[in-house]
């Protein structure tokens, strides 16, 4: 029987150019609005360009954000040509085992089967990036630029008069539209980083009395390690039997025997106390503090 690609996998791939050439679009958008506002107006009273671009830096910003759609647009174009080459599509198909001999008919939840195509898009995304050229890390590149640009635009925001007149108006306005977009896109990693500045004063405390306890219980083992009676094992140095009741093992002649302080048959291998003490801080026997 012919073998041939998945019902998931072609959901998924069809999925996944649907969403690059609504990225595509989203792109053309802003690079469409953002030229037209980099444009002075006679509204804006500027007598050349640089003063224009340099007098106010939500311009700049939109120049950013012009450049960083056009290069977005690289990276969502070759995404799309090379999942429309039938040889790449089907090789992507047998490296994440999505090639059969017949179709399986799903059994799942249509849900269930929303998250299937969701994480096989993603992993399709992954490896598409790693095979167009410098696509995983172009790709990162972008992500990490975009971050510093929603930052930078989220500052000049708050920074600035929310009444706008003039060529400023509109350009305001694509600033408010444009980080909006960017919170709902990203609105996951938005609140994780949320989370983290919030919690991170307890965090800070935690690793801090972490640290003085981790210290704390160091100090108390040295110190009681030297307490200790550390000898190495001759015949008839030891009471009882010569073995070390915690790994059952006889003691031979020239090995570390540490004998404690609740009592003269209580005699162990060193090594074997000592990984017992990082555990407990008793006898092993008698349970009484070492």
């Amino acid at each position: 029987m012919q073998m041939q690609e998945t019902q998931l996998y072609r959901k998924s791939a069809n999925h996944f150019n649907v969403s690059n050439s609504l990225q595509l679009l989203y792109c053309f958008i802003k690079i469409s609005i953002g030229t037209y506002l980099l444009l002075p107006t006679q509204q804006c009273n500027y007598n050349s360009f640089s003063e224009f671009y340099y007098e106010n830096p939500l311009h700049k910003w939109i120049s950013w954000i012009v450049i960083h759609s056009i290069l977005n647009t690289i990276l969502y174009f070759n995404q799309i040509v090379y999942m429309n080459v039938e040889e790449n599509r089907r090789n992507l198909a047998q490296k994440l085992d999505q090639i059969r001999d017949q179709e399986e008919q799903f059994q799942a939840h249509f849900i269930e089967d929303s998250k299937q195509i969701s994480i096989l898009t993603r992993q399709i995304k992954y490896e598409v990036q790693k095979s167009v050229l410098c696509g995983k890390w172009y790709s990162r590149l972008l992500g990490i630029i975009y971050q510093l640009l929603f930052l930078s635009g989220l500052a000049i925001f708050l920074s600035q008069d929310t009444s706008r007149t003039g060529c400023e108006y509109y350009q305001y306005y694509f600033l408010c539209t444009i980080l909006i977009l960017s919170i709902y896109q990203y609105i996951d990693l938005y609140i994780i980083a949320i989370f983290c500045v919030l919690f991170s004063p307890f965090l800070i405390l935690f690793l801090i009395y972490y640290c003085v306890s981790h210290c704390t219980k160091r100090q108390q083992k040295r110190e009681a390690m030297e307490r200790l009676n550390i000898q190495s094992y001759k015949p008839n140095c030891v009471e009882g039997d010569p073995e070390c009741t915690i790994c059952r093992c006889a003691y031979e002649l020239g090995e570390s025997i540490l004998t404690l302080t609740c009592s003269k048959f209580h005699h162990f291998h060193e090594s074997c106390i000592m990984s017992w003490m990082n555990v407990n801080s008793t006898c092993p026997l008698c349970r009484k503090a070492i």
